[in-house]
């Protein structure tokens, strides 16, 4: 089977306003927002959320600081979610932190997110494999780092592409099912433990599945459910993804569902990777235009199985 290893993120703060000079003082008294979390919006934004403040109702309150790569936005008390970009391909660590009107603020708080391609304006419509004589689609390529997702009836020729597909054999309940339950010898699919439930892709989460949650070949169909996949694309290349199920309708042998997907074109990277919420920080704060944060990554986040 499969082992999972873990991704670990070095998170560093850069100084560099102008001649040194030296920002803000850290307050210890000044809660950090709580509860950050984000998603995906696109191939080039990530949309990060959090909780007000516990400090959030004082007269002394100012609002959030919000930074990332050489950014940082100072938000008001009453913005509790922000659209970030355009970003680079891959993991970027955004981070909180809480501000008062004399300029302090307080510990950080961070996350990790990569923004991600989506394809859910028009849904991908499959058919359980019992239905296979009607000549409609139930496989489906989930994409690849040059590719877009696709569906397909199931044939021999699908074999070097086909994630996974609907399976429901002799009226059972649904199945999405990894390609290798149709064949050993075709492509692994691993579903994650960890569901959401949700009608739209647009869910903020405070972390990606861990790897050693994608153990499933086969998981079951659930309507307005967000599943986690790890999917295989070129050898030696995989490939994280947000599935979408929606909608499942008709009877057996002609079921059907909806799927939206969301995909990670870089390899082998999740959506998100979870930083402390008490990752070290200087007494002395840079100015906010030259806060620089860099994300290291220091070990391979998943093992591959042949």
């Amino acid at each position: 089977m499969k082992t999972m290893g873990g991704m670990i993120f070095l998170a560093a703060l850069v100084a560099g306003c102008g001649d040194n000079q030296s920002g803000p003082g850290l307050d210890f008294t000044l809660e950090p927002p709580a509860a950050v979390r984000a998603f995906s919006v696109d191939s080039a934004h990530v949309r990060v959320h959090w909780d007000a403040s516990v400090n959030a109702t004082e007269s002394s309150f100012a609002g959030y600081l919000l930074s990332w790569g050489s950014v940082t936005d100072t938000l008001s008390a009453s913005v509790l979610r922000f659209t970030a970009g355009p970003l680079p391909q891959g993991l970027t660590q955004f981070t909180l932190r809480s501000r008062r009107n004399d300029g302090r603020v307080s510990a950080p708080l961070s996350i990790s997110w990569a923004p991600a391609y989506r394809f859910d304006a028009v849904p991908l419509v499959i058919y359980e494999i019992d239905d296979s004589t009607s000549g409609r689609p139930n496989g489906i390529d989930a994409g690849t780092q040059s590719s877009n997702p696709s569906t397909f009836l199931i044939s021999p020729s699908a074999q070097a592409t086909m994630d996974f597909f609907l399976q429901g054999h002799a009226g059972q309940a649904l199945l999405l099912s990894s390609a290798n339950q149709y064949s050993s010898q075709w492509n692994a699919t691993l579903f994650s433990t960890e569901t959401v439930t949700s009608s739209s892709l647009d869910t903020a989460r405070a972390a990606f599945p861990a790897g050693t949650t994608f153990s499933l070949f086969n998981i079951p169909v659930v309507d307005n459910t967000i599943y986690f996949a790890r999917v295989q694309g070129a050898p030696g290349q995989f490939y994280f993804i947000r599935i979408l199920v929606r909608v499942p309708a008709g009877s057996f042998p002609s079921r059907s569902i909806e799927v939206r997907l969301s995909l990670q074109r870089a390899p082998g990277v999740p959506s998100a990777a979870r930083l402390a919420p008490d990752d070290p920080a200087p007494a002395s704060l840079p100015c906010s235009t030259a806060a620089v944060i860099e994300v290291a990554r220091a070990s391979p986040p998943v093992v591959l199985r042949t």
